[in-house]
Parts: structure tokens; sequence; C-alpha cells
């Protein structure tokens, strides 16, 4: 009779200190297809043209798959795609995470931050309102004369200091699940976009 209740206790002691640590947590991992937004391949190049019609290529020069705890009970599955042009100095960081963004930032020189927003299926939002701007999508778009489909645009407000006056303008980028960034532009001025 001692071994059953020693055995019982053994296993109620179990439960109870089990349960002290019950805690919930929550992990966003990437699914398949929100990876597949954003479309680079290591090493892979890219060719964009600027507002002085020069070409320049871009370099896939990393591309990684990693997981970031944002609190105690929250992880979050993030891919991360840098490319870069060396000639010209520019750098573009894409991350996507399990939690419905897609983020394109460090667009240096130019200081660009972009937050685009999707769904669980992989789609982007259409007519999407938030706290800097606002975001659109288009089925098609005519870019360098040539026709992009399920295109997304994302336009973010800001303020900038001209000669001590303040001006409220936008900068913009447009994208899409098979090409990636389409074009940039700055107070209406077409920074770079893709070249076909």
């Amino acid at each position: 009779m001692k071994p059953k209740i020693i055995i019982i206790l053994n296993l109620s002691t179990l439960l109870l200190v089990s349960s002290c640590f019950n805690e919930k947590v929550s992990y966003s991992e990437l699914t398949e297809v929100s990876k597949r937004l954003i479309p680079y391949k290591l090493e892979q190049i890219v060719n964009f043209i600027d507002l002085e019609s020069q070409s320049f290529d871009m370099t896939i020069i990393d591309d990684i798959i990693y997981s970031e705890w944002v609190d105690d009970y929250t992880n979050i599955q993030y891919r991360r795609v840098r490319m870069k042009q060396d000639s010209q100095n520019i750098y573009i960081e894409l991350s996507i995470g399990g939690d419905g963004f897609l983020t394109i930032n460090n667009i240096i020189p130019f200081d660009f931050n972009f937050v685009l927003y999707f769904n669980n299926k992989g789609n982007f939002l259409s007519d999407y309102t938030y706290y800097y701007g606002y975001q659109y999508f288009y089925s098609s778009k005519e870019i360098n004369n040539m026709l992009y489909y399920d295109v997304v645009e994302n336009i973010n407000n800001y303020l900038y200091s001209e000669n001590g006056i303040e001006h409220r303008t936008s900068r913009s980028i447009l994208y899409n699940k098979t090409y990636g960034i389409l074009q940039v532009k700055d107070k209406g001025v077409v920074l770079f976009s893709i070249n076909h």
C-alpha cells in the first residue's frame, strides 16, 4: 500500500509543480505563402533605373529566417532579405514576420521605412488607413512602359522643414509579390523603379 501512496504523492506533486509553469506562449510562425511575399533569393541581381534614367544593379546579400521574442510570451518568426548596390551606396532591408507586416527599412541613402499590411492568406490589404498614411491595391499598374499585376502602393505622410517652413508631403512605394519593389517616390518624384 505504501508504494501506491508514494506514487500518488509524486504524481500529485508533479501536477502541482507543472501547473505553476502553465503560462500561455504565443508562436507566430511564417507560412510558406507569407515567406514568398518577398520574391528575392540570395545572390539574385535586381536591376533598377534612377531618376536620371541610369540603370543600376542591386544584389541580394542576405536571406535568413529567424525567431525573436517580442515580449515574455510572444515569439515571432521572421524572414529578412538585404540588398545592396555598392557604387551608389544604396542598401535596402526587407523583413516579413508571422505578425502580418512586411517592412521595407533602411532605404539608404533616402532614409525611408515602409510597412505593407497583408492578411493570413498572403493578400495585401486594400484601402487600408493607418497612423502614418494609407495603402492601396491595384489589379494592374504601368511602370516604365511595363504592366505589373496585383500591385500594392503604400504612402507615408511626413513633415519636413525647408527654409524654416514645415511642409507635409509623402513618400510612396509600389510593390508586388512577383517582382518585389517596383518603384519608390519622394514628394511625387520617382527616385528609382524596376527596370525590365
